[in-house]
């Protein structure tokens, strides 16, 4: 059988790509609705005879607002994400002088997708920021260790304390009204800080509710990790060669794929925001994690388990670096040429009695 690439049409080989990607995307919405839900729950009543949650309006995980702003940030992170790879790649090739046309068109269309991604992610973050300050205003507290309520707040590029022991953090670097504007799209916008929505929680749900100084500390740290991979954008610049002049080595700088990691630390660190955030709550306001938990399931069991996917997940993140590595390396086959190419016997061409059967590629 084979399985040569030249086996399928381009076409179809475009078809299976977009069909992929569709399918991908289409499985993203779902698992996004249903972790909106769990941020800020809508569209259903509780149950007063078992006391549980029960899905009346389906149409409602899709229009919940954290839902929609959120799809949409992953769906342009993931964007980022595969154009920088793209570019990287590009890059590196284009450096060592190998196939330049080609690899300068690969990093001219992943430009083109990367500025207008990295810009729109910028305001849908922002606007995403202003959805969980009004649903989730302590994962915004505890994001800037805000432990006391401002207005208006400044955000800190760079802070000292703030997470453990010391509610008093130090800005190092403090922009001035920034917390206001991320958290309400408002120049002197008030923020809720984490003392006074913890006696709040505590005097609605009960003992137990609050972000405590674990919960500050993880999410201050993924808040600071994502901001501290996104903001400078230099990465882009040194990742983009000059696309008209490209075709010497001088012409990529030498720190061509340093940018790559980033997107990744900032994809990570945003998840860690999300989920941390909405702590001590599986469902936000509904129930809390201790609640989530199985009575039939031990600890020996939650152990092992959690052991078996890391070392799983491990070993396959370390063989997806290697492929990914080893293909992004590979220099570019070249093309088969037709028979009207000159790649088939010439025609008229003398029959030598020593034609051979060629091999088939299984």
């Amino acid at each position: 059988m084979d399985l040569r690439w030249d086996r399928l049409p381009k076409g179809i080989h475009l078809a299976c790509i977009w069909v992929v990607a569709f399918a991908t995307m289409l499985s993203a919405a779902f698992i996004m609705a249903a972790n909106s839900w769990m941020q800020h729950p809508v569209g259903y009543v509780v149950n007063p005879v078992n006391h549980r949650a029960e899905l009346t309006d389906v149409w409602a995980l899709f229009t919940n607002p954290v839902f929609l702003w959120g799809y949409l940030h992953i769906v342009l992170a993931s964007l980022v994400t595969g154009a920088l790879l793209m570019l990287a790649v590009s890059a590196w090739h284009l450096r060592r002088g190998k196939e330049v046309s080609a690899f300068r068109l690969s990093a001219t269309i992943a430009l083109a997708v990367l500025m207008p991604a990295i810009t729109l992610a910028m305001f849908i973050g922002d606007e995403l920021g202003v959805i969980e300050a009004r649903y989730q205003p302590m994962k915004i507290a505890a994001a800037e260790a805000q432990w006391t309520t401002c207005q208006p707040c400044s955000f800190s590029l760079f802070q000292i304390g703030g997470g453990s022991n010391d509610q008093t953090p130090t800005q190092i670097i403090a922009v001035p009204h920034g917390l206001s504007l991320l958290a309400t799209n408002s120049w002197n916008g008030k923020v809720i800080g984490l003392s006074e929505l913890n006696a709040e929680y505590q005097e609605k749900y009960g003992p137990g509710t609050t972000c405590q100084r674990l919960c500050a500390v993880l999410v201050h740290a993924g808040h600071g990790l994502r901001g501290g991979a996104g903001v400078p954008l230099r990465p882009v610049g040194h990742l983009a060669p000059p696309a008209p002049q490209v075709g010497t080595r001088q012409m990529v700088p030498p720190t061509s794929g340093v940018g790559l990691p980033r997107p990744i630390v900032m994809n990570s660190a945003g998840w860690l925001l999300t989920e941390v955030g909405r702590q001590p709550w599986i469902v936000q306001g509904l129930m809390l994690t201790k609640n989530g938990v199985s009575p039939n399931i031990t600890t020996l069991d939650i152990a092992i388990s959690l052991t078996v996917f890391v070392l799983i997940y491990a070993v396959l993140g370390v063989a997806e670096g290697v492929l990914m590595v080893r293909f992004a390396r590979r220099d570019l086959e070249p093309e088969q040429p037709t028979p009207d190419e000159g790649g088939g016997p010439s025609e008229g061409a003398p029959e030598t009695g020593d034609e051979r059967i060629p091999e088939l590629v299984y």
